[in-house]
Order: structure tokens, then C-alpha cells, then sequence
């Protein structure tokens, strides 16, 4: 949400600033915070990512091991009523 406060002593003062809502708590952001935030978000998003690929590496050669189909490791997955 951008914001200013006009009549404020406390930081962030008197200059606009975005406040972004986090686990329900707000945090006023400059430019470079919002700048900052993104690329923390950013390597986040890559790390989980990398770690998908890792997690369908090992599911499947799990299921190449049990010589048994994509998926099996889920038994809900695929199951028609």
C-alpha cells in the first residue's frame, strides 16, 4: 500500500513509502527496501525451485528402484472414484 503520513515525527516521516503486509503486521519500505525485498523473494523463489527438481529427481528414482510408474509414491494421485 503506498502511503504518507503528513504530520508524522516518527519514521518514516513526511515522505511516501509503501507499507507491505507480512504475517499480518505492516513494515514501511523506501524504494531501495522494496528493491531489497524483491531480491530476497526472488533467490527464495529459485532455492524452492532448485529444490522441487531435487524432490522429482528423488521421487523418481524411487520409483524406478520399485519398478513401478511416475506418481506411485501417491497412491491418492491418479485414483479415479
Amino acid at each position: 500500500m503506498l502511503e504518507q503520513r503528513p504530520f508524522a515525527e516518527r519514521p518514516p516521516g513526511h515522505v511516501p513509502f509503501m507499507n507491505v503486509e507480512m504475517d499480518g503486521d505492516w513494515h514501511p519500505h523506501s524504494s531501495d527496501d522494496l528493491r531489497r525485498l524483491s531480491e530476497s523473494i526472488t533467490a527464495h523463489a529459485d532455492r524452492l525451485r532448485e529444490l522441487a527438481d531435487r524432490l522429482d529427481g528423488l521421487t523418481n528414482a524411487f520409483d524406478a528402484a520399485k519398478g513401478t510408474a511416475p506418481g506411485a509414491a501417491n497412491p491418492e494421485k491418479g485414483r479415479v472414484s
